[in-house]
């Protein structure tokens, strides 16, 4: 998670509202990490797919169906917030996976490139 913090704090100037075409763009290695694998993802009307670091703030359990905001650690632009938190990105339950200890490639960035 060390990447997320290390970003620059979120700059509404560099950093879109909404961005309905942004999409995964950037990865990074992370190792016995909390994550979510989903076909259904969704931030700032912008759909993706893929591999996600789950923030500290998210609790077992979580339910198996719906959509939720769950936290993240993925930049916004190459940026983060200025919080101490993750961004909160919506998930399709029915289309996602928890996977504890999970050694990989996570998303580390949404934008446009």
């Amino acid at each position: 998670m060390e990447f997320y913090f290390q970003s620059p704090v979120w700059d509404k100037t560099k950093c879109p509202m909404t961005a309905p075409v942004a999409k995964p763009t950037a990865s990074h290695t992370v190792h016995g990490a909390r994550v979510i694998k989903t076909t259904g993802g969704m931030y700032r009307n912008a759909m993706f797919e893929g591999t996600f670091l789950l923030g500290k703030a998210v609790k077992q359990p979580i339910a198996t169906e719906g959509k939720v905001r769950l936290e993240t650690y993925c930049c916004w632009f190459g940026h983060r917030l200025k919080r101490s938190v993750g961004i909160k990105i919506q998930f399709d339950l029915a289309k996602s996976e928890i996977i504890d200890n999970f050694d990989g490639e996570v998303i580390s960035n949404l934008s446009l490139r």
